[in-house]
């Protein structure tokens, strides 16, 4: 028999040129890509061995007998092994693997059937043999090469039909492109044996598919020609499959946005390239990815010797300025770590790990290197839980605005009250104001807070305008950010003043944070707390004496009164220091002639300390616990009819 192999020859060329391209595109290799690649590697090894057993038959009379024999139960055992592979690729890309579906290992008895009559046919001329003249025949059942590659050809089929909701359109019609190919190749091969055609159309049909399902476009990022997020967390998750450990190092690279901003673009494409470079030379390049603009990750086996080494060469490579031409480019950088699954055991809570733990790390101006752990985790994932709650709530109506009443030192004579904010629903009931009001902020969207809680306090002193012959006044504790608004007039004042007596409310104030300073001018907050004050609502600095708290807000602000932070007044009961602070702070208030509350007083020996200081107010669980609206007005007609003192 005479055989056209040419087709097998093109078949080998364009698995070389494929391969090649894949290299050079730095092809990211997930389960199914090494699947996809094995196969395209199987393909181009059957058509080179068919190819030498086509040449090895056409002249048998030469080659020994037992040699045409190896070379033909090499390529059938490699042939009938392609469909197979298709098929487990198809299982791996619509994830039916992880269903672990029972008697999965019968679907390979076919194959291994084929297998052992391949082998013994030397013997028994089962499915194909030599007679005395050295003439090549296939044997009685040969079919059954085809029969069973048929078999795993159908079966792509009906996975991809019934199994395929993880595959979009576009893969779906390549995958049955792909079984269209080859049935066709099939049908070519059993009606013209000599025509070996089905190697060089299974070579197109498993690119074609192979582009699809993972093209390597996707996980490149094309600014710094390294591997992207997606082919981070695709490897990631390769590696809790495989129940790998593997250790995380994420860094960010201070000064990189600002450089690619300020210079133009052919510098910052030279400074990319050579970034790019340094790192992949340092790291590797399978090892490091670009999380996020300036931040990047590397994967390392989890080996403590290698870790140590890759975060100290890290810092190391930033020690030295970038050379581009004639400029030199100073980059720092801040480095976290964790080892996996100990810190985090799924691909998301890995890839949220990397990102709360670089954005604590850069709040921090203490350290440039910091491990985390799964309590970052569990703090961030709380507080996500805690914001979707409170947006809830605030849509729902599920928050009430709770008093904390405030007595003279004098006279123990309830005088005010303080108001936090707090859920209705039980599950949350207890969760502090504080905590509820810092959640806000970091979800933006905290004035919505403040307007709910304004809106409420509104109603229930128009509900119950009593209550001004009864108490001198309500503080209402505002977000910072609303201090930093230039319609708060509008937005606080001017509601309020038109529904009660503004009075009757005194505004808190939190001490600047750096933060807040470095974004935002002094004169905008100046100008929101001189409107508080000339609308005739008081307002007063909250925690005085903590390690947040500035000294020169005193002079800056007009403030009527200065809340004490619980922490230096708790201190000086056992710390004379503390004791001798605290007692020149209340001096120095006095002087400036503004009221004094203490705040969170909890034990008499507190309260004593704080009538021998004479300060002018006072609250705390000592004497009260929240109260909600009903708990409140009963308190207050109490005190009213025991003459206003607790």
């Amino acid at each position: 028999m005479t055989f056209i192999y040419e087709y097998d020859i093109a078949a080998v060329l364009t698995v070389f040129a494929i391969l090649v391209n894949l290299h050079r595109k730095k092809i990211f290799m997930t389960k199914t890509t090494k699947i996809f690649t094995n196969l395209l590697v199987l393909v181009g090894i059957a058509c080179v061995i068919d190819i030498a057993s086509s040449l090895s038959i056409e002249y048998s009379q030469i080659v020994p007998l037992w040699l045409n024999y190896i070379l033909l139960c090499l390529y059938f055992i490699i042939f009938t092994a392609i469909p197979l592979t298709g098929y487990i690729a198809l299982v791996y890309a619509t994830g039916l693997y992880k269903k672990k579906i029972p008697r999965m290992a019968i679907i390979f008895i076919p194959y291994f059937v084929e297998i052992l009559l391949i082998l013994i046919s030397p013997f028994t001329k089962t499915t194909f043999y030599f007679d005395e003249n050295l003439v090549y025949h296939h044997g009685f059942f040969f079919i059954l090469l085809y029969v069973a590659s048929a078999f795993y050809i159908l079966l792509s089929i009906i996975v991809s039909t019934v199994h395929g909701k993880s595959l979009s359109k576009t893969q779906k019609g390549v995958f049955y492109f792909f079984v269209t190919v080859c049935l066709i190749g099939l049908a070519i091969q059993i009606i013209y044996p000599a025509v070996i055609i089905l190697g060089f159309l299974e070579t197109v049909a498993i690119f074609s598919i192979y582009m699809y399902l993972e093209n390597p476009d996707n996980y490149i990022d094309k600014e710094m020609n390294m591997y992207n997020r997606l082919a981070l967390s695709s490897f990631v998750n390769q590696q809790f499959e495989d129940k790998k450990e593997f250790s995380v190092i994420g860094f960010t690279v201070l000064g990189l946005g600002y450089l690619s901003n300020v210079f133009d673009e052919s510098i910052k494409i030279q400074l990319y390239n050579r970034l790019s470079e340094i790192l992949q030379i340092s790291c590797g390049k399978k090892n490091i990815y670009r999380f996020a603009n300036n931040n990047f990750v590397v994967i390392l086996k989890n080996d403590k010797n290698k870790l140590e080494n890759t975060i100290e060469l890290i810092k190391i490579l930033f020690e030295e300025p970038i050379r581009i031409n004639d400029s030199s480019f100073h980059l720092t950088t801040k480095i976290i770590y964790f080892t996996c699954p100990e810190a985090a055991d799924t691909t998301e809570s890995v890839m949220d790990l990397i990102e709360y733990s670089l954005a604590d790390l850069m709040k921090k101006n203490i350290t440039s290197v910091q491990q985390t752990d799964k309590y970052l985790l569990q703090i961030k994932y709380h507080e996500k839980y805690i914001s979707s709650k409170l947006q809830q709530a605030c849509k729902k109506d599920g928050l009430e605005v709770v008093y904390k009443p405030i007595f003279s030192v004098k006279d123990m004579k309830l005088v005010a009250a303080d108001t936090e904010i707090r859920f209705m629903e039980t599950e949350l009931r207890n969760l502090k104001s504080k905590e509820i009001i810092s959640i806000a902020e970091k979800n933006d969207f905290i004035l919505q807070i403040d307007d709910l809680i304004i809106n409420k306090i509104c109603n229930f002193l128009q509900s119950n305008f009593e209550i001004e012959r009864k108490i001198q006044s309500l503080y209402v504790t505002l977000s910072p950010i609303q201090f930093l608004q230039k319609q708060m007039t509008l937005n606080v004042l001017n509601r309020i003043t038109s529904s009660i007596k503004p009075n009757l409310l005194n505004f808190v104030f939190t001490a600047q944070s750096e933060e807040i300073t470095s974004n935002y001018t002094e004169s905008q907050i100046k100008e929101n707390i001189d409107a508080i004050v000339n609308s005739g609502a008081g307002i007063s600095l909250e925690n005085f004496g903590d390690f947040d708290s500035y000294t020169f807000d005193l002079i800056k602000y007009p403030f009527n009164v200065i809340r004490l932070s619980n922490k230096i007044i708790s201190d000086a009961i056992f710390n004379d220091k503390s004791k001798n602070l605290l007692k020149s702070l209340i001096k120095v208030i006095k002087a400036l002639k503004i009221k004094i509350l203490a705040s969170g007083i909890e034990t008499k020996e507190q309260l004593d300390l704080i009538k021998k200081f004479e300060c002018d107010y006072v609250e705390g669980k000592y004497f009260s616990e929240l109260l909600d609206e009903n708990e409140f007005l009963e308190l207050l007609d109490k005190n009213e009819s025991n003459g206003g003192k607790k």
